[in-house]
């Protein structure tokens, strides 16, 4: 007896991680919390909870995991749709490892060197003072990377020590 599939797709807006494939069930965790998408599912659309895994089964023994950053999830009866703004294959992550913490260090050491450039600015010049507004946008960006970064290392410690 076959089993009824759907159509999955995970796509990054650099790569499409997950072509096309029929699968039997979709698992993830939005903002309101877990949820399995079957075939027929209600149709539904979520922002994905930060750095969460979307696993994905092609039959009921075989799948596989990616760990998202951020994103959304569309769920229609007959396919779901991840977008993802980065995601990784669940286990090739500990492979990463150490580029992550020189990632979330380099991230750090702007953040810093931003925060400094800022003291030094509101006594300076009025072009030294415009160029705040501009180091306060990046550093919000610099904080997100951070907070993402350490979500994936604990992930990946997670994964590899059970």
């Amino acid at each position: 007896m076959s089993e009824k599939k759907f159509v999955f797709t995970l796509v990054t807006p650099e790569v499409r991680l997950v072509k096309p494939t029929d699968v039997v069930s979709v698992t993830a965790f939005g903002q309101e919390g877990a949820f399995t998408a079957l075939p027929g599912h209600t149709p539904f659309l979520t922002p994905l909870k930060e750095g969460t895994v979307v696993k994905y089964m092609t039959a009921p023994d075989a799948g596989e995991e990616y760990y998202v950053d951020a994103g959304i999830i569309e769920v229609l009866p007959d396919r779901v749709s991840v977008l993802a703004e980065s995601a990784n294959k669940a286990d090739e992550l500990p492979a990463h490892r150490e580029r992550e913490e020189a990632r979330r260090k380099a991230f750090q050491e702007r953040l810093e060197k931003n925060k400094k450039e800022i003291a030094a600015a509101a006594t300076g010049t009025d072009a030294e003072k415009a160029d705040v507004k501009k180091k306060l946008l990046e550093i919000g960006e610099l904080e997100i990377q951070i907070h993402r970064s350490i979500k994936r290392i604990k992930f990946i410690e997670k994964k590899t020590h059970g």
